[in-house]
């Protein structure tokens, strides 16, 4: 079974308010790492401001494989700083995947939904595999916290409705945990993991749709 959309809803435009400007590093909170704004990271104080911004939220297109790769790789290695250590982020995402690894993954017949900018470039993206899982969450750090990663949830939820799944699933990092806890998911269990070497855990969790 392959998900579909219904296409009369896509693309979809709407506009959201995303924090843009730089962070600087509180002394002694989150030692000399840098995390731009949004990214939602201890001892972080941002000096940048909100402001509507325009995404269009649409399925997924060759395209856009080294964005989608290039927000995944970004989100994992300074936005989850937030709520784990540098060690673990790199443990989970060694390095970048180029367009044609990302394409592999992204092309091979999951829903994938993106949001892109007014320029079109990929800020944010999710994906659902047929069974209903969704296995990857991400937005770009300069987009983290503006209401964009609610509005791919909430476009994969109806798709995945119209396609009579009727369970959604994932493993989710604390971030995400928190994030799909606001969306009527529950925790099913905490998984600890050794991941190249280093304890790292998250959490399977659950929503029935149908």
């Amino acid at each position: 079974m392959k998900c579909v959309l219904n296409r009369e809803l896509w693309p979809l435009r709407v506009r959201v308010g995303c924090l843009l400007g730089e962070a600087r590093a509180v002394p002694g909170a989150a030692g000399s790492r840098r995390i731009p704004p949004g990214a939602g990271g201890r001892g972080l104080k941002s000096t940048g401001s909100v402001r509507p911004v325009e995404v269009t939220i649409r399925t997924y297109e060759r395209r856009d494989a080294a964005d989608v790769a290039d927000v995944f790789y970004r989100s994992v290695r300074e936005v989850a700083l937030s709520d784990y250590t540098a060690e673990q982020v790199t443990a989970w995402v060694p390095g970048r995947w180029d367009a044609e690894q990302e394409h592999r993954r992204s092309g091979d017949g999951r829903l994938v939904l993106v949001a892109a900018d007014e320029s079109g470039h990929v800020v944010a993206f999710i994906d659902l595999e047929p069974d209903g899982h969704i296995d990857r969450l991400f937005c770009a750090p300069e987009a983290a916290g503006g209401g964009i990663a609610s509005l791919l949830y909430e476009a994969l939820e109806t798709a995945a409705r119209a396609q009579g799944i009727e369970r959604l699933f994932t493993e989710a990092s604390e971030l995400a945990r928190r994030f799909f806890e606001r969306k009527g998911f529950t925790v099913l269990q905490r998984q600890d993991k050794i991941l190249r070497g280093v304890p790292i855990h998250n959490y399977r969790m659950a929503k029935t749709v149908g």
